[in-house]
């Protein structure tokens, strides 16, 4: 399932790297307009749940900030590398079935509560991420957090909002060990 015909830049490896970094749980990519993002985010999935299901039979959440985000960006992205020789995209659900039984939820921020009850959850990630409530992402780091999993970020610098304060400060402080920022323009 991994993809290894796809060339990252040189921002896009760095955050690659952090994905395998156990003590990493949250991974922020943040750039401007056409940098590689969704992209990433993508193939970051498909890296992460070929990774998980070859040992457990896990779910996994890809997020957006609204639907239109999500239907005409981020899930075209990833039905890009999730073919369906890996399973189905069930367009009516909102889900994608693995062959082993996992699925991929896919949600939107419109409801900060969308999210509530995906059980075992090994990764998730946030198209546009700084559009995002903080309570949506209060609400996907607890669906992480009892397989200690991680949440990929991948958004645009939009405010001052929790993406700042929450990750990037406390990453650029020093205070917090278990995030990876990356930035460029």
């Amino acid at each position: 399932m991994e993809v290894d015909s796809f060339q990252l830049h040189k921002f896009q490896s760095e955050a690659w790297s952090a994905l395998d970094e156990p003590k990493i749980r949250e991974i922020a990519l943040l750039a401007g307009i056409q940098g590689g993002k969704t992209t990433f985010g993508a193939l970051a999935m498909l890296h992460v749940v070929a990774k998980t299901i070859e040992k457990q039979k896990a779910n996994f959440i890809v997020a957006a900030d609204n639907y239109k985000t999500l239907s005409q960006a981020t899930v075209p992205t990833f039905l890009k590398f999730f073919t369906p020789r890996l399973g189905k995209y069930n367009h009516g659900k909102e889900e994608f079935n693995l062959k082993n039984g996992s699925k991929i939820f896919f949600r939107t921020a419109t409801d900060p509560n969308s999210v509530e009850g995906i059980p075992d959850c090994a990764f998730a990630w946030i198209d546009e991420a700084g559009k995002c409530s903080r309570l949506f992402k209060i609400n996907i780091l607890g669906r992480v957090a009892r397989l200690l999993g991680k949440v990929l970020y991948t958004s645009t610098p939009y405010s001052m909002n929790w993406l700042y304060t929450e990750v990037e400060k406390p990453y650029r402080l020093g205070e917090r060990d278990d995030i990876a920022f990356i930035q460029f323009s």
